[in-house]
């Protein structure tokens, strides 16, 4: 049975032209069967939501990542779909590019989710995604200073470097003057390339800055936006020509990304992997994203959208320090390498019971693009469905990973897992966007 719709957002959101129905359904007669007036469709006018379903939190996360949700968005008064919304993007980017999911096939799919926290301003969007900033900055912090040392170390190379440069640019202008020999470029005067720090997360960056970063950043990265609307009426920009929205769509999908232009340095990402969540009101959400003009960009969304939570006094607060150091187990996953010695992702199968699950999960998703032919964005969004629950079992394959004691990183998605992505996805993302 296809999951039911939850709102009227945007009559935008249609496709083309519904023949008019009357009370019953029933499609009225047309000008050649009939003279009488057609019944006309009054449900365009429609403009309030349906309560959106309810996100069960401990059948998707489990006991140990369901009891930090729930606490977690209790001590921050927020809803705990805002919290588990910031916990898939983040435990995304963490994941990166060391391992991709891998459901049979050629069919690959990076840990990359774009969690859209949606709400009026009192709905405690912020505090619902602060709860998971904290941990990751603290993380964060503590990679900082063991990077440290490495950092100061090359930074005093760098002074003696610029010293040797210098004095051979001395003695090249020289030996051109005096037409003489020209000297050899000396090793010192080459400090290499500065350590990149462990950067975690980006709040804002252009399109040509963040391709440099990810160039040399080996596992992607998270960008975080309080204020998404900003973000997504920047993109729509054009600086030099072009628009940055291209980028953005290709971000998602972990492609290989290659700049050369003139205006830019040559550039190029293996895989561009960049994991997204921010805030955003409904009315900046339907003006600047839900446009009938369909590139791809609305599917790639995942949305948290809850109803108000009713302000009471906690009783209990999350374990920063259970969410940091297994946000630290998934940060140090190590990456194997390729024939050419450059890091690239291990792809972790599906069980042949989570292949089955999937392929049902498929099927079904395939008649509902069917019924929602001619349904705008709501087909794309479809779409993206199977994918999407490849990438989140992948994660929560990971996130209990990294709250167990287990030693050994999975090498396998289960059907548990398999199930819990679909169940997620077909109960709770999906009624969303129509």
């Amino acid at each position: 049975m296809r999951p039911r719709v939850r709102n009227t957002i945007a009559s935008g959101l249609g496709g083309g032209a519904k023949q008019p129905r009357g009370p019953a359904g029933e499609v009225s007669p047309t000008d050649d069967e009939s003279e009488a007036w057609p019944v006309p469709d009054l449900t365009i006018l429609q403009t309030a939501r349906h309560d959106p379903p309810p996100l069960p939190v401990p059948a998707i996360f489990g006991d140990a990542w369901g009891q930090w949700i729930e606490a977690a968005a209790e001590g921050k008064g927020a809803p705990c779909d805002y919290v588990a919304g910031a916990l898939l993007a983040v435990a995304g980017s963490l994941i990166g590019k060391s391992r991709w999911a891998h459901p049979y096939g050629d069919w690959r799919e990076p840990p990359v989710i774009w969690s859209v926290l949606v709400g009026n301003p009192s709905s405690r969007k912020s505090p619902g995604l602060d709860a998971v900033r904290a941990p990751l900055e603290a993380l964060s912090d503590r990679l900082m200073t063991a990077a440290a040392p490495a950092l100061e170390a090359w930074r005093k190379r760098k002074e003696i470097a610029d010293l040797h440069d210098a004095a051979w640019r001395e003695k090249y202008k020289q030996a051109v003057k005096k037409r003489e020999s020209l000297p050899t470029y000396p090793a010192e005067a080459d400090a290499g390339d500065e350590p990149l720090g462990p950067v975690l997360e980006i709040n804002d960056a252009t399109v040509e800055g963040l391709t440099k970063f990810l160039a040399r950043q080996q596992r992607g990265t998270l960008v975080v936006r309080d204020e998404l609307a900003g973000w997504l009426g920047g993109m729509n920009r054009y600086h030099g020509g072009s628009s940055d929205r291209p980028f953005w769509i290709e971000a998602y999908c972990g492609r290989r990304h290659a700049v050369d232009r003139v205006s830019r340095d040559g550039e190029e990402v293996r895989r561009l992997s960049v994991s997204l969540v921010g805030c955003i009101q409904p009315e900046p959400l339907s003006s600047l994203l839900l446009k009938p003009d369909d590139d791809g960009m609305v599917a790639r969304f995942c949305p948290f959208w809850p109803l108000l939570s009713p302000p009471k006094r906690p009783v209990r607060m999350s374990d920063s320090g259970f969410a940091e150091q297994a946000f630290g187990r998934l940060h140090g996953l190590k990456m194997p390498t390729d024939y050419e010695g450059d890091p690239k992702p291990d792809f972790i199968p599906f069980s042949e019971t989570a292949q089955a699950r999937l392929d049902a999960f498929t099927r079904e998703a395939f008649e509902w693009e069917k019924e929602a032919e001619g349904s705008g964005l709501l087909v794309s969004f479809i779409g993206k469905t199977n994918g999407l629950s490849v990438r989140i079992a992948l994660i929560l394959t990971f996130l209990d990973w990294a709250a167990s004691d287990q030693i050994d990183p999975p090498v396998e998605i289960s059907e548990d897992y398999c199930l819990r992505a679909v169940g997620f996805v077909r109960d709770y993302a999906l009624p969303w966007p129509a």
